[in-house]
């Protein structure tokens, strides 16, 4: 053989090679394909799964979520009544206020006049009193000298 067939055989050899590892390479490379899209089919039924399992428990918080806001306009809308009724009470109890203001003043203001004329009256009689106390005390004390002159 001279050194051109050796260097041909040589390439053959190593074509030969070449295709065989290109073969396994295509072998593996489809291999990995099947293996790539069984993992993915398991992670998309797994994703499937999770996204069942969180719209189940996102449907549960909003069923929850639904009657808290339910209980909390129910709460609102009692406590609005109770505060018209409230508001109610106090006009009626504001318009009794000034009712009794308005028809009991006057009837107030005259008995305070008349306490306060009897208080004059008293105290002037108790002025007068004790004029008269201190005359008596000083005609006993008269009486009481000329007494003594006489005795």
């Amino acid at each position: 053989m001279s050194g051109d067939d050796k260097m041909l055989d040589t390439m053959d050899r190593l074509i030969n090679k070449m295709e065989d590892i290109a073969g396994k390479l295509t072998k593996m490379e489809n291999e990995l394909e099947s293996k790539i899209f069984k993992l993915e089919d398991q992670l998309n039924s797994r994703l499937d799964k999770l996204e069942d399992q969180l719209n189940s428990r996102l449907d549960k918080v909003d069923s929850r979520l639904d009657k808290v806001e339910s209980d909390l306009k129910s709460g609102f809308a009692r406590a609005e009544d109770r505060f018209a009724k409230l508001e109610d009470d106090l006009n009626t109890v504001h318009c009794s206020v000034v009712n009794i203001e308005l028809t009991q003043f006057p009837r107030i203001a005259a008995s305070l006049d008349g306490v306060s004329s009897a208080l004059q009256h008293n105290k002037k009689q108790d002025e007068r009193l004790d004029v008269v106390e201190d005359k008596v005390e000083a005609h006993d004390l008269d009486i009481h000298i000329l007494k003594q002159k006489v005795s």
